[in-house]
């Protein structure tokens, strides 16, 4: 029987089931009998939306840790920007002239850009420079994510995403000393700004682009998902959704700010730096108790993926770099043998190798080898995957 026919015959199996890994399939459980195979059960409601988010091959609980993690960080950031707007967070003798306001939001630039255009041709440099200095403050946390996570994949946890959010807890922690013990404003706002930047970048890199907490983008996005509904097109519906709850959230956010800055006033900040700290948690948490990472390791950023597929096992002993691309050499061989196998060419060859993973694992395992994510891994691209996980 071809690679082919098994991949049509053979059900998928839902996210999280353990693969048989005692002895290869028999005939009549790859559909080659009388037998009729089971029909694949029905995706549930909760099913069918995650699977428009994320993919078909996204996990359940890796999305609800995701959209959780989103809501908390859309409210963080209305939080932030909520406290920062006030005016009670600075103290009155800490407003030293334009580039130290009293004010200042943090969570969008459109203004920022326009008047430093305003500023430039007028020649009141003090304002240009401190507005130059807000967006340089955003684009510089968002490239300390980028850089810390340099390899990052769309919904492919990276090793360092829980230090990367720890470090935009510091940069908010500094500025909340630096608001209680009366520093000058714009350092407070540009610390501010990047914690944002950190924040945003990470979950701009996870989602592609999904989880965001700048609004007019997902404002933008929303209308047109209500537009397209009104005519019955419902193929971004589930993307609409979530962009209303991080904005609702985010909402949410500033109208807590308005309640804690009047009782907390310079104090204010300490609480969005712990909750930047919780969600950093929350990763490490995510790691320890799902993939089996090491306290440490996930808390530094450590870990590796080896450590994760560490499931790779035959029974003729640990597997070596030679087994897998001899592995990967049979699934093409068997298949159409064009140098390329598929995320179904994968999981049925790895099958038929008895190596232990779970469909989960060999979903995660195509997604780090898919470099270039065409949806096909080649043999370069296997090649440094190996090299990466042996």
């Amino acid at each position: 029987m071809s690679m082919a026919e098994e991949k049509t015959q053979l059900p998928r199996r839902p996210s999280g089931e353990k693969l048989e890994s005692q002895a290869r399939p028999s005939d009549a459980e790859l559909g080659n009998s009388n037998i009729v195979p089971e029909t694949p059960k029905r995706k549930s409601k909760k099913e069918k939306f995650f699977s428009k988010l994320f993919g078909s091959d996204y996990d359940l609980r890796e999305s609800t840790y995701v959209l959780l993690a989103a809501i908390v960080i859309a409210i963080n950031a209305g939080f932030i920007n909520g406290v920062c707007m006030s005016g009670l967070l600075i103290q009155a003798t800490n407003s030293k002239g334009d580039g130290n306001p009293q004010s200042q939001m943090v969570a969008g630039f459109a203004g920022a850009f326009t008047n430093c255009a305003i500023f430039l041709l007028e020649g009141n440099w003090t304002k240009y420079f401190y507005n130059l200095g807000m967006i340089a403050s955003y684009m510089g946390g968002a490239f300390i994510a980028a850089m810390i996570n340099a390899s990052a994949k769309p919904y492919v946890i990276e090793p360092r995403y829980g230090p990367t959010f720890m470090i935009g807890g510091a940069f908010l922690l500094t500025a909340s000393l630096l608001a209680k013990y009366d520093f000058e404003s714009r350092h407070i706002f540009y610390l501010s700004t990047a914690s944002l930047g950190v924040q945003n970048g990470v979950a701009s890199l996870y989602s592609a682009n999904l989880i965001r907490c700048t609004l007019t983008g997902a404002v933008t996005d929303i209308g047109i998902v209500l537009a397209q509904a009104f005519f019955c097109h419902f193929k971004g519906f589930a993307r609409g959704c979530v962009l209303s709850i991080i904005v609702f959230n985010f909402w949410v956010g500033g109208l807590v700010s308005f309640y804690a800055v009047r009782a907390f006033t310079t104090e204010t900040l300490f609480f969005s730096a712990a909750l930047f700290f919780f969600v950093g948690l929350i990763q490490v948490f995510y790691l320890v108790k799902e993939l089996g990472v090491s306290v440490h390791d996930a808390f530094f950023g450590t870990w590796k993926w080896k450590q994760v597929l560490k499931k790779l096992d035959t029974e003729d002993g640990d597997l070596t770099p030679e087994k897998l691309i001899r592995i990967f050499e049979k699934i093409d061989q068997d298949g159409d043998g064009d140098g390329q196998i598929d995320a179904d060419e994968l999981r049925i060859g790895l099958l038929a190798a008895k190596i232990q993973m779970t469909d989960h694992e060999i979903k995660k395992l195509f997604r780090a080898a898919d470099d270039d994510g065409d949806g096909t891994i080649d043999e370069n691209e296997w090649k440094q995957l190996v090299a990466k996980i042996l």
